[in-house]
């Protein structure tokens, strides 16, 4: 901004996280009250993170929400393979709470032991995952991928997705989900699960609840015709999140 300072130059600072966490850093915090307050706009990523900019800065700004694009075109295969596979896809560390995940996966792999996890992702994280695996006697029942460069083969195959992240700033796999069709259970955690996930029929658990999580998986589990109907709406919804329709958001507001 400071380079900026006497030019005559629209400027847009783009939010690519949540209001919030800041991280740790003082310095962001500070950012978001200079950029509220000098910038032409600030896009957000969700609406729920625009609310929390403005009740949280003292704005001059125009804030505005555009979300990211989904990468994949919806697909036109039915979701319901039988494959009995629940997946999760992200970087091995406590944020996206897979450590979480594994503790509710010990409940459901007792009532549904014939369902599989698998969770496609590498990170620091990877060895304490892998002793509670092994302490919980998951072995064969979770699988620790590693990192792919065809995530899509994973979503074709799976039937259920579960997020459980503590926190997110806009979770793309989610916007993946919808275009594979896939059901979803979720932590309802800031911010973006619940704007993605609207009108689809998935589920939000209350973050951190762990029992809630491993009965929705359950209950998803038991459901097929549930599944199917999810999958026709997520679809539909992921429609919203086409480039075209992004690209079209950002020229409204680079021509305002």
């Amino acid at each position: 901004m400071p380079a900026l300072f006497g030019l005559d130059i629209e400027h847009i600072c783009w939010e690519h996280f949540n209001f919030n966490n800041d991280l740790g850093r003082y310095s962001r915090r500070v950012g978001r009250q200079l950029a509220a307050r000098y910038c032409d706009a600030v896009v957000t990523l969700t609406e729920r993170d625009k609310q929390y900019w403005l009740k949280g800065t003292s704005h001059k700004s125009q804030i505005i929400a555009i979300a990211n694009p989904c990468p994949f075109p919806p697909q036109t295969d039915s979701k319901i393979n039988g494959s009995n596979t629940v997946l999760t896809v992200g970087e091995l560390t406590k944020v996206k709470g897979f450590d979480l995940l594994l503790e509710a996966w010990v409940q459901v792999n007792s009532t549904m032991p014939n369902w599989k996890l698998v969770i496609v992702g590498e990170g620091e994280d990877r060895k304490k995952l892998t002793s509670f695996i092994n302490d919980h006697n998951l072995v064969d029942s979770v699988d620790l991928v590693g990192r792919t460069s065809d995530v899509s083969k994973y979503y074709e195959k799976a039937d259920i997705f579960c997020l459980s992240s503590r926190f997110e700033g806009f979770p793309m796999v989610l916007l993946e989900t919808l275009a594979f069709g896939l059901p979803v259970v979720s932590f309802d955690c800031d911010t973006g699960p619940a704007e993605i996930l609207e009108d689809t029929g998935s589920i939000l658990v209350p973050r951190g609840n762990i029992i809630q999580l491993a009965s929705s998986l359950i209950n998803l589990m038991k459901d097929e015709s549930a599944r199917e109907s999810i999958s026709l709406k997520a679809k539909e919804k992921c429609e919203n999140y086409q480039s075209e329709n992004i690209i079209n958001q950002w020229i409204k507001l680079l021509e305002r």
